[in-house]
Parts: C-alpha cells; sequence; structure tokens
C-alpha cells in the first residue's frame, strides 16, 4: 500500500511540473529589415545630388543582410498581415542617422513594375538634412528573383517619382528595394 502511494504522490507532483514545461510563452521573434535606394536629383527643384544609400544589404535578387532589432542601436518595426486577398505591409527602419519608413495597405503578389500596389514613404539618408515624403510611391516584385510577401515577410521593389523635403524640394527615388521579416 505505501508503494501505491508513494507512486500516486509521485504522479500527482510531477503532472503539474511537466504541464507548466509545456505552457511557457513562446519566444518573440524580433523584426529584421533592410533597405536601400537611389535618391535623384529631378532638375531645378531638388537642391541635393543623386546618391544611393542603404541600411543593411538588399537588392533586386541576391542574399539580403538585414538589420535586427535591438542589434548595433537598430530600431526596426513592421507588420505584414493578409488584408481582403492582399497583404498590409507596414515598416520601419532606423540605423546610424538614416531611416526609412513605409506603408502599402493592399500589397499584392501580382504587383508589377507595370501594375504596382501604390504606397506611402518617407526616408532621411546620411545626405539629406531633412525627412523626405511621398504617398504615391509604386511598390512591386521582380519576377523570377525571389522577391515575395507571404504573413509575416516581405521582400520588393519601389520607385517614387516624385519625394517632397521640407525646404520645398521635390525630388525622386529612382530605385529601391526593401525586406523585413519577423513581422
Amino acid at each position: 500500500m505505501r508503494a501505491i502511494r508513494f507512486v500516486l504522490a509521485s504522479f500527482c507532483l510531477a503532472i503539474p511540473a511537466t504541464a507548466a514545461l509545456g505552457c511557457s510563452d513562446p519566444v518573440p521573434l524580433i523584426p529584421r529589415g533592410a533597405w536601400s535606394l537611389t535618391f535623384q536629383d529631378t532638375g531645378s527643384d531638388c537642391n541635393i545630388g543623386n546618391h544611393p544609400a542603404n541600411v543593411g544589404t538588399v537588392g533586386s535578387s541576391g542574399d539580403i543582410e538585414y538589420k535586427a532589432n535591438g542589434t548595433d542601436e537598430a530600431e526596426v518595426e513592421c507588420t505584414v498581415e493578409p488584408s481582403g486577398g492582399a497583404f498590409a505591409v507596414s515598416g520601419t527602419v532606423r540605423f546610424g542617422g538614416q531611416y526609412l519608413s513605409m506603408n502599402v495597405p493592399k500589397l499584392t503578389k501580382s504587383s508589377t513594375l507595370e501594375e504596382p500596389s501604390t504606397g506611402s514613404l518617407e526616408f532621411q539618408t546620411g545626405q539629406t538634412a531633412s525627412i523626405y515624403r511621398s504617398n504615391a510611391c509604386n511598390f512591386y516584385f521582380v519576377a523570377d528573383n525571389g522577391q515575395e510577401v507571404a504573413e509575416g515577410k516581405v521582400w520588393g521593389s519601389f520607385q517614387c517619382p516624385a519625394v517632397d523635403g521640407a525646404q520645398g524640394d521635390v525630388c525622386a527615388v529612382q530605385q529601391g528595394y526593401f525586406a523585413f521579416e519577423n513581422c
């Protein structure tokens, strides 16, 4: 009888301990992001010359080098969620005095350069004193290069025919790329 009580007592103590191990919260994913763009002087209304800028490494193809939130003082926030047959995408990356924030309410998997999704973008590079903004940037995917959107991650391209600076400058983003994951 003592042996049965010992086994029952051991069993009753083991169940809560085992249950506690299986019920812990999952480790949160750390958002990661990267962007690159080519800032373009469009003429007399743009007072800043052409220049490239980037945080991490991202292009139309190849390997992506992300910056993770909290690493080397990088700040990364992102959301990539299904929304009515498309994806609601937003992301921000701040690092080393450079900044990019984007919002595309309906990014479709079939977005191309010829038929892009429209969204907003604001950024500051090492050579722009102010933040440049546009509510009419074109976001799209380069076919067959691995660019895609899925829940929690995105890799794509963008162009902005006009971006406005605080001084009344009107410039452009000739070509840009973005990538976010763990969103």
